[in-house]
């Protein structure tokens, strides 16, 4: 566990470094192509942070459907459309949509329709299961990429797919139940096909590290970790997981040193921005 103590001589430290070579990096000065990529980085982390939130509760939404209706579901299936994040529970043959329910990105917490719908899958809904489903067999049964993940006791991974151009994105999250930990760490981004072959396997960090929140007469002031030289960025995981947990112990400010040479990267959630300074 970090106690204020440490963090306060860390941030002091890396403040001095910064300060004595002026070099606190804004969108303004930052190199263009190290711009575009915060800008992606920041842009997949939000969609992460989107989707994770819809799946969080979207279970919240089911209590005003029928028994009958909820008996029948076997998964759930989120994505983007328009303006709106899509929790579709689906049947347990995958074949029937049963359940929409439509967030706005002003709200992930309480959907702006639910509506029970009783349908055929669409196009995108099926070729999801169906990529999906493939990509898990191959995950599963190719020790290739299998022996490679791992999670945990007492942790467990929260997937979140998506369609990108030519093929589809899997990452996959440490989540908890554990209320005092933010699970940062032992994460994964997958790319495959439209046939759902592996095309890209990248681990984002080899390990968990997990941050114990104290109790309430303890103050953190932020959360900081190193990345291996072949993680030059902060990630879009970091900045997912940091807003999903964190954010419920009031710790807005999320530090990562990386990069080559090294860097430090501050995310902070109030702001919604990545700040970089020359350490």
């Amino acid at each position: 566990m970090r106690k204020l103590s440490y963090l306060l001589a860390t941030l002091i430290s890396l403040a001095s470094f910064a300060q004595s070579s002026g070099s606190e990096d804004t969108s303004e000065n930052l190199f263009p192509r190290q711009e575009i990529i915060l800008d992606s980085i920041l842009k997949e982390a939000n969609k992460l942070y989107s989707f994770e939130s819809v799946a969080w509760h979207a279970t919240d939404g089911l209590q005003s459907m029928s028994r009958k209706t909820i008996d029948k579901i076997g998964s759930y299936i989120i994505y983007e459309m328009k303006d709106s994040v899509y929790c579709v529970w689906v049947d347990q043959a995958e074949k029937s949509a049963l359940i929409e329910m439509a967030y706005s990105h002003h709200s992930y917490s309480i959907p702006a329709r639910v509506t029970e719908v009783n349908r055929s899958l669409n196009e995108y809904e099926t070729d999801f299961i169906q990529t999906r489903s493939a990509l898990f067999n191959q995950i599963a049964t190719d020790t290739t990429y299998g022996n490679q993940i791992g999670v945990p006791r007492n942790f467990n991974f929260n997937p979140v797919f998506f369609k990108i151009e030519n093929g589809w994105r899997l990452y996959l999250m440490v989540g908890t139940s554990e209320y005092s930990v933010v699970p940062y760490g032992n994460d994964y981004v997958i790319e495959c096909d439209e046939n759902g072959e592996i095309t890209s396997f990248t681990m984002l960090h080899s390990r968990l590290l997990p941050f114990e929140y104290g109790n309430s007469e303890q103050t953190t002031i932020t959360v900081m970790h190193n990345h291996r030289k072949s993680v030059p960025y902060i990630t879009a995981t970091d900045i997912c997981i940091h807003r999903l947990y964190a954010d419920y112990h009031q710790i807005d400010l999320l530090s990562v040193i990386a990069g080559d040479p090294l860097l430090l990267f501050e995310y902070r959630i109030s702001t919604n921005k990545i700040v970089v300074k020359e350490i």
